[in-house]
């Protein structure tokens, strides 16, 4: 009867020490758990501050191109009415050449019958 109440106890302190361990496994993995909990919501946070980051700087550079572009649209149509300007005057100067032309070739016309 000893012996069996000695197995048994010896077997209760095996399944006690196993037990513990696990307990001690399992507060290891909790430990672990938190760890990787806090991991991740720090990447959250680093990742939504790079969006964030990213986002404004696409904002800023379409920002950029958009006045860019503007003065580039500025420059050209400047240039296209100086184009325009500059076909007017030599279309008015071609009429003035024309003009003074036929001028020369009337009064040309009346000398040579005099």
């Amino acid at each position: 009867k000893k012996r069996i109440e000695a197995e048994l106890r010896e077997k209760i302190a095996v399944q006690a020490a196993q037990i513990e361990e696990q307990e001690e496994e399992i507060d290891e993995l909790h430990t672990r758990n938190m760890e990787m909990d806090q991991l991740v919501a720090e990447q959250q946070d680093n990742l939504e501050e790079l969006i964030h980051n990213t986002l404004s700087e696409v904002a800023r550079r379409e920002q950029q191109w958009i006045r860019a572009r503007g003065k580039k649209d500025e420059r050209i149509e400047e240039f296209e009415k100086k184009d325009e300007g500059a076909k007017e005057e030599a279309r008015r100067s071609e009429q003035a050449v024309a003009a003074y032309e036929k001028e020369f070739e009337k009064r040309e016309a009346q000398r040579k019958e005099e």
